[in-house]
């Protein structure tokens, strides 16, 4: 006879002690054989800020954050018009897109987490295109090999000012933005930034 409780399918049955050689001193004794039903977290929902989760998404999201977090963390960080700049980021952002989640984000399920996902992708990979040649170039220094900007022509000082600084610039705040939401319940208690992303669009004239 079969009984459900709490997802957990449980069967008993009489097993004789002289047909069984293990329990040969007992005349009768019943086993009790359970197992978790395959559908045992599907209805678990994990909260996630205002929303909640499928633990699905939440152990997606904490392998999102162990490939991400302290990449989205130094580009927060980071001014990119000045020198110093690790060489490898660009290469750092892409294989982890081209190698996992330009195909593994998809699989996030909740609508609103899986868009913070979909921008956080966008705006780092948005932020190569001002790592590379165009806007960057390589210098030896005691820690070896860097980037700096291009900024030996009115042309390169032009695009630096004019495109660079306020596109990298735009992008930071973006990820800023981005990680706050990532980290729903560590921000849950404090203000919402002044200079937010939206606010520094509008005042530059960028979207």
């Amino acid at each position: 006879m079969w009984e459900t409780r709490d997802n957990t399918q449980t069967r008993n049955f009489t097993q004789t002690g002289d047909s069984n050689t293990m329990i040969a001193s007992a005349e009768n004794v019943t086993l009790v054989l359970s197992s978790e039903s395959p559908d045992t977290n599907k209805n678990i929902e994990i909260p996630f800020g205002n929303e909640h989760i499928s633990v699905s998404d939440s152990q997606l999201l904490k392998e999102f954050l162990q490939d991400y977090e302290n990449t989205i963390i130094r580009c927060v960080k980071t001014d990119f018009t000045v020198p110093g700049i690790d060489i490898d980021l660009s290469e750092t952002i892409t294989s982890s897109y081209e190698k996992k989640w330009d195909v593994k984000s998809l699989k996030f399920r909740n609508k609103f987490l899986r868009e913070i996902i979909f921008n956080t992708l966008k705006a780092l990979n948005e932020l190569t295109i001002y790592l590379s040649d165009v806007y960057m170039r390589a210098i030896e220094t005691s820690a070896g090999l860097q980037l700096i900007a291009r900024n030996e022509s009115r042309e390169e000082g032009d695009r630096l000012r004019g495109k660079l600084r306020p596109e990298t610039t735009r992008l930071r705040y973006k990820l800023r933005d981005l990680y706050r939401e990532l980290h729903p319940d560590d921000y849950a208690d404090l203000p919402p930034f002044e200079d937010s992303y939206e606010k520094y669009c509008e005042e530059h004239d960028l979207h």
